[in-house]
């Protein structure tokens, strides 16, 4: 028997095999032989010529085997015109097929998917934005990054602004395009939420619902959920996490529970994202999900035994030394005459009723106080004698801070009271948490790095 030449055996591995799979055998033929060769130049010519007409023949009938076979067509890699010798043109059929359904249909899970949306804007010259723009709600995160780049890709141009209006006033919007906006949004999510008119919570609700949708239809259909993991995967790194939480952070406490919730229990994420996902939420609004600090006694004042004692020596000083002068000088004023017209006994009578105050409240306070002890501050989170390392997260700097009592305060030296603004914002933080603190004009974010207890101090 005549030896089977190389090119004889790649015509009947294209010959015989099923037309679905035909396509692909093409283009690793086409990658094979060397075009500038008659010979082989010519297996290459047949073979595009059965493509073609296996678009013609099936277009009716299998529209998404006559689109890949066009695709396979229309690359570079096939070398049309070289093999050819003529220009590509798409051919009538080409016109004849549901391309919105199609595009959302089973095209979705074909090879050549994205060539398809690259080639559009040639195979339907004047109808491929309309075609786009009706399918970008269910194409893939790919396919509609694809589509929006023939748009012009900037979310400045009206084009591609419309494309994503097209996404987000479909109810029924896939995964995919979802996370496709949701990859624009992460980049500046302040910035980009003003230039397209919607908020990050609303997308990120719907992106956990239709991951959640997503999750249990691959159950059902025991498929595995791979490219939907890795796909939230990326949605949700370090800038995704970042996103979330400046989605997160206007919601109110039942907004911020129910998305917890959608989070926990969703079928679509795996483990990575749905940890992710959560951290960012409560970073948003720590103060919801904080630990209770071991209790304390709202109506006592917490100090160490020297705050306690600086403040009997307050007293002490007020009660044995201060008041007894200002007695005697209210006295020694009384004797310049008409007490109405007197500034020195005036002055020294607001004075002994200014210490007379102070006293009384120093008494009262001492009644109530109460020594933190060493056993009181623990490192799991902040509490009163804890000693904080943290980081600023607008300057990026280290900043330890300790917690005393009020009478310890000296925030010089890095000392606060544990009920002061700015402490209570720090009490039950954890350790890798965020705490907020914030006025009418200043905010201000730190991360927990550790909590020790102030030993020296207590």
């Amino acid at each position: 028997a005549r030896p089977i030449s190389r090119l004889e055996e790649l015509k009947n591995k294209f010959d015989g095999a099923d037309p679905s799979l035909q396509p692909g055998i093409a283009l690793d033929i086409a990658g094979e032989i060397d075009k500038e060769q008659e010979s082989e130049k010519g297996l290459l010519s047949y073979i595009a010529e059965e493509l073609e007409s296996i678009g013609r023949s099936i277009a009716g009938k299998n529209p998404v085997l006559a689109a890949n076979s066009l695709a396979v067509l229309w690359r570079p890699a096939f070398g049309w015109r070289q093999v050819s010798g003529r220009s590509r043109k798409a051919p009538d059929w080409i016109e004849t097929l549901d391309w919105p359904a199609l595009m959302r249909g089973e095209l979705r899970e074909s090879p050549y998917y994205l060539d398809i949306i690259g080639f559009l804007p040639q195979w339907l010259p004047f109808d491929w934005s309309d075609v786009l723009m009706q399918s970008l709600p269910y194409l893939s995160q790919k396919g509609c990054k694809k589509a929006t780049e023939l748009f012009g890709g900037d979310i400045r141009d009206k084009k591609t602004k419309e494309a994503i209006n097209a996404v987000l006033t479909r109810p029924d919007a896939r995964l995919g395009a979802l996370l496709w906006i949701w990859d624009i949004y992460k980049q500046a999510p302040e910035k980009k939420a003003d230039a397209l008119e919607f908020d990050g919570a609303s997308l990120l609700r719907r992106i956990l619902a239709a991951a959640a949708a997503e999750g249990r239809a691959r159950r059902d259909r025991d498929k595995s959920g791979e490219s939907v993991s890795n796909a939230l995967k990326e949605a949700f790194s370090r800038e995704g996490e970042d996103a979330v939480e400046l989605a997160a952070r206007p919601l109110d406490a039942a907004a911020v529970m129910a998305l917890i919730n959608l989070i926990d229990r969703n079928p679509g994420l795996n483990d990575y994202a749905r940890k992710r996902l959560a951290r960012a939420v409560r970073a948003a609004r720590p103060e919801l999900f904080r630990v209770s600090a071991p209790p304390w006694e709202s109506d006592a004042i917490y100090t160490t035994k020297e705050g306690l004692a600086r403040q009997k020596n307050i007293y002490e000083e007020i009660v044995n030394v201060k008041l007894p002068e200002i007695i005697k000088q209210v006295g020694e004023a009384a004797k310049f005459g008409d007490l109405s017209e007197n500034a020195e006994y005036t002055a020294a009578m607001e004075e002994r009723e200014r210490l007379s105050r102070m006293a009384d409240q120093i008494k009262e306070d001492l009644a109530g106080v109460r020594i933190i002890s060493p056993d009181m501050p623990d490192k799991q989170h902040v509490c009163m004698g804890s000693r904080v390392r943290a980081l600023d997260c607008s300057s990026e700097r280290k900043q330890e801070l300790i917690f005393l009592g009020p009478w310890d305060a000296d925030p010089d030296a890095g000392i606060y009271a544990y009920n002061s603004p700015l402490g209570m914002a720090f009490m039950g933080a954890e350790r890798g948490g965020k705490v907020v603190y914030q006025t009418p004009s200043i905010r201000r974010e730190w991360k927990v790095l550790d909590i020790e207890p102030a030993h020296e101090f207590l």
